[in-house]
């Protein structure tokens, strides 16, 4: 019998912090920020078949990319997070990129259910979350007290899964990157 250690396979995880600090298994393709970050063409498609990791890559890159959530850059944690993998290598690039963008990562995954207004709380849910991901908006000097409280609002799902949040809903994803554009402009 042998002593080894195998990590763990994420099988079904597609959160890269948590395979990272918990020693999972992670094939790294970091260096594909590059690729993305030098490429030419304005939009770029990730094909690949069920379950071959395309959602784990997009959390990598908002791991990478994003500001931490009380609105710092964080970098000693990132460098920490990244330690080893490729892309910190290219210290010029991360210099660049590592934790200095806001980035609203936002999955329609588990939105679903079996008729209209269990999907739309489904909907109403999934987007009480992200805006929580957003608090230190809430505390921003550069936006109007108005942002706030539609910000609050959209942070209340109570709120959001009643019918008449719906026009709330529609714009929701261009009003927080209104606000993201405010606050860090």
């Amino acid at each position: 019998m042998s002593d080894k250690c195998f990590k763990q396979l994420p099988i079904g995880n597609e959160d890269f912090t948590y395979i990272i600090q918990n020693g999972g298994y992670y094939v790294d393709k970091t260096s594909y920020l590059k690729k993305v970050f030098t490429n030419l063409y304005p939009v770029i498609l990730f094909t690949r078949p069920r379950r071959f990791g395309k959602t784990l890559l997009m959390d990598m890159f908002k791991s990478f990319l994003r500001v931490a959530p009380d609105g710092s850059a964080n970098r000693e944690y990132k460098e920490k997070l990244f330690a080893g993998l490729e892309i910190l290598k290219d210290k010029e690039f991360t210099d660049k990129y590592l934790g200095q963008f806001s980035v609203i990562s936002f999955s329609l995954k588990s939105v679903y259910g079996k008729d209209y207004n269990a999907a739309y709380e489904s909907l109403a849910f999934t987007l009480s979350n992200l805006f929580k991901c957003f608090l230190f908006l809430n505390d921003s000097e550069k936006l109007l007290d108005s942002d706030k409280e539609s910000l609050k609002l959209l942070q209340d799902f109570n709120y959001l899964s009643t019918p008449k949040a719906e026009k709330y809903i529609v714009s929701s994803l261009e009003f927080l990157s209104s606000c993201l554009y405010k606050h860090f402009s």
